[in-house]
């Protein structure tokens, strides 16, 4: 298994220390049951995870070499075909705490929200309101202020209802909106059109639970200036499951002369096989857009060669879980630097599990990726 690397950037902005020298601040670290150092304390979301199960705790069992039990495998063990790290939705919950009790929204009483019990519908008319600890079932809520925070929430629908080209949020023109610790089901959406989440400028999605959508997971497709795309700790578990959506858990489109910081990392995307084409982590910096040092690292992908779309085949429209579970690209933007690092895939759903093509970003480092279906790097 190749040895942990991980961008520097990344300590700078959320970790401890550097684990440059072999474990050289060991105070930062845990230790297993056999003593051995755990360098992922810090790093991989355990200690922030709300409380909960995880609801794909037997995920990874089945990936180790033949003649291996079944079982959840850390710290290189087992083989090395498992991430070392715990897993968000695998090791620890995603989502809304099960320990809170949800608050009607009919009981929002604040400056700049206005709620409509009739229609399910929640506007955000000023800046800095933050919702905490709502079941907003039935509900959408649109947002075109600055620094929205929606946290430790449930948001789902009941019954069918049609909700055209918007998500429960409707972010588009919002400015610095952050959504933590929430839960989005998609099912009983419209079955054409869904999503989870429309974001613009500086947006931050951190522990959520993205399941059983129609379309896409998060959409950004508006900018004025670009800001953060920041994604991690989050569970994506099945796009497009009505059968006719084109669902990318991620699909971001850099447009405008936007200056993008994009980061997506410790998250898991889970994934059957979709009627339409579609891809796992769709970054585009198109449209004169410019991405510096984008960091795409130690996610977590389990693909599957059946579902809705099964029978495809190359060429064909449909038939894939995704087209490529990361589909970076440069084409009509600028990209400098970036890395796609140390992500664990089950590409077997997948045309590749990267794109190859000259639309890949030249300055994009690829490292320490491996294949838990044979305990290979993938390159």
């Amino acid at each position: 298994m190749p040895k942990l690397w991980i961008p520097r950037r990344f300590f700078i902005k959320g970790a401890a220390a550097s684990l440059a020298a072999p474990y050289a601040d060991a105070a930062i670290f845990s230790f297993d049951a056999n003593g051995a150092i755990d360098p992922w304390t810090n790093l991989d979301g355990r200690l922030n995870a709300p409380s909960g199960t995880p609801r794909l705790s037997t995920l990874l069992n089945g990936y180790h070499p033949v003649g291996t039990t079944d079982g959840r495998y850390y710290l290189g063990t087992g083989g090395g075909f498992q991430p070392p790290w715990r897993v968000a939705g695998v090791d620890y919950a995603v989502g809304y705490p099960d320990n809170i009790v949800l608050k009607d929204p009919a009981s929002i009483s604040l400056a700049g929200v206005n709620v409509n019990t009739r229609t399910k519908t929640i506007d955000i008319t000023e800046d800095d309101v933050t919702l905490d600890g709502y079941d907003f079932t039935q509900y959408i809520i649109n947002t075109d202020r600055s620094r929205t925070k929606i946290s430790n929430s449930r948001f789902r629908f009941t019954s069918f209802r049609n909700v055209g080209s918007r998500g429960f949020i409707d972010g588009r023109r919002s400015k610095n909106l952050t959504i933590s610790y929430c839960s989005f089901d998609g099912t009983n959406m419209n079955v054409s059109d869904n999503r989870a989440v429309l974001c613009s400028d500086d947006f931050i999605m951190e522990y959520c639970n993205i399941a059983n959508m129609v379309n896409d997971g998060i959409d950004c497709n508006s900018a004025t200036y670009g800001g953060k795309f920041y994604i991690h700790h989050t569970l994506f578990n099945e796009v497009a499951v009505a059968g006719s959506g084109h669902g990318d858990p991620i699909q971001f489109v850099g447009v405008n002369t936007a200056n993008w910081d994009v980061q997506f990392y410790f998250n898991t995307m889970v994934q059957h096989q979709q009627v339409n084409q579609s891809n796992g982590c769709y970054v585009d910096a198109g449209g004169g857009a410019t991405m510096a040092n984008p960091l795409l690292h130690h996610n977590t992908v389990v693909t599957y060669d059946s579902g809705p779309g099964h029978g495809g085949a190359p060429g064909n429209p449909g038939g894939w879980a995704y087209s490529y579970c990361f589909r970076p690209s440069h084409v009509g933007a600028t990209v400098t630097g970036g890395s796609l690092n140390d992500n664990w895939c089950d590409a077997s759903g997948c045309i590749e599990w990267r794109i190859s093509d000259s639309s890949f970003p030249p300055t994009m480092t690829i490292k320490n990726n491996m294949n838990m279906v044979d305990g290979t790097v993938l390159t």
